[in-house]
């Protein structure tokens, strides 16, 4: 598989990386100038990093656990992501260079899709450690973790508003029935 750069306003499309595997979830910069993205080799998802034109592609991962799911910080200068490096599923912190790794979440059950506040000062992630999926808020640097949206649903794929003060989630218990839910990020 490849990632790909699309340009919305003239149409055109470069592909930037290719691999006889699979290559997912891009991510690009804040600035715009670097992609995160995930790539599977050898059987586990590796966290790359290349400049947006597909020249000087790094692995950040170099490990043999599964590493995937990047996420940019606001400023550009770390990224979240999601490893089983510690034998569940857990959101991690890494600066932007593949240095400084931190674990986030430690938890049983699978913690995934981080999203980074606005700020920068907090995450919002999917987890299922209560059964079903729900979501939690996190501060980056691990502290303050509680539920913010724990129903008898799944709720799924977080997305904060620009100010940082609500965070919209899709809710639903079975089937294809979802709706889109909005709560406040201090009350809940």
């Amino acid at each position: 598989s490849s990632i790909h750069l699309a340009d919305a306003v003239t149409g055109t499309d470069a592909k930037l990386f290719g691999i006889d595997g699979n290559a997912w979830s891009p991510a690009l910069s804040p600035d715009r100038t670097r992609i995160a993205f995930s790539c599977y080799v050898n059987g586990k998802g590796q966290t790359y990093v290349m400049n947006a034109d597909g020249s000087s592609v790094r692995n950040l991962s170099r490990n043999t656990f599964c590493d995937k799911t990047p996420r940019w910080s606001p400023d550009g200068t770390q990224l979240a992501f999601v490893s089983d490096r510690d034998g569940d599923w857990n959101i991690y912190v890494m600066s932007a260079d593949g240095s400084d790794v931190r674990r986030l979440t430690d938890s049983p059950g699978a913690d995934r899709n981080p999203a980074w506040s606005p700020e920068g000062k907090s995450l919002a992630f999917e987890t299922d450690r209560n059964g079903d999926f729900d979501i939690y808020v996190v501060q980056s640097d691990g502290s303050r973790e509680r539920p913010l949206v724990a129903r008898s649903r799944n709720d799924l794929e977080p997305t904060w508003s620009p100010d940082g003060r609500r965070l919209a989630c899709i809710v639903g218990m079975y089937g294809y029935h979802r709706d889109v839910m909005v709560v406040n990020v201090e009350d809940g």
